[in-house]
């Protein structure tokens, strides 16, 4: 199973439809497995070269991609970049179950970017105040990784307290199944083209 390899929110309200992020793994997707994957293979980097604290990441990075003063070259010559660099998030994840700091801060900044994102999410499709909002995910970041979500629900709930945070309600699939008939009033009904 590949780590989630981008990050787009979309938020749905009275106010309308508003999509947030998205924009693909050289500009944007903030939070998501590529986004943890580079930073981690960052830290790796910077600690190879004494720029940054020592951490196991430079190690796995090492073990998944070979040497490091070659890494840039292998990651420019593989079709499959994008997945390899998003796999890497994996590493990062292992390494901060055991503690590493370094690791631990790039999924706290992957909770806090994924937070920023459900806010602007929030205020774009449903600007009233007061009114209760509901805010869940999908993909492996937040679904798999319990420090990130731990860290992104409380994010959420110490800054938006008119949202009840809370697991999907199904899969993928069952939201596909969802569009197929929207109510007619339902905000994402224009949004909908069938062929």
């Amino acid at each position: 199973m590949h780590p989630q390899l981008f990050s787009s929110l979309l938020g749905v309200g009275d106010g309308g439809v508003a999509r947030v992020d998205g924009w693909g793994h050289l500009v944007g997707d903030a939070g998501s497995g590529y986004w943890i994957g580079r930073a981690g293979l960052d830290a790796a980097l910077r600690a190879y070269d004494g720029r940054g604290a020592p951490t196991p990441l430079e190690q796995s990075a090492h073990a998944t991609f070979g040497p490091l003063p070659e890494l840039y070259m292998a990651l420019q010559a593989d079709p499959e970049r994008v997945a390899h660099i998003a796999g890497f998030a994996r590493e990062v994840s292992a390494a901060a179950r055991t503690d590493d700091t370094v690791a631990v801060d790039i999924l706290q900044r992957a909770a806090a970017e994924l937070a920023d994102s459900v806010r602007a999410a929030l205020r774009r499709s449903d600007p009233r105040t007061g009114q209760s909002s509901r805010v869940s995910w999908m993909g492996n970041v937040l679904t798999n990784n319990d420090l990130v979500r731990t860290r992104f629900i409380e994010l959420i709930g110490t800054t938006t307290p008119d949202v009840t945070i809370a697991a999907p309600y199904g899969d993928t699939l069952d939201g596909v199944a969802l569009l197929l008939e929207p109510p007619e009033h339902h905000p994402l009904a224009t949004h909908i083209h069938r062929a």
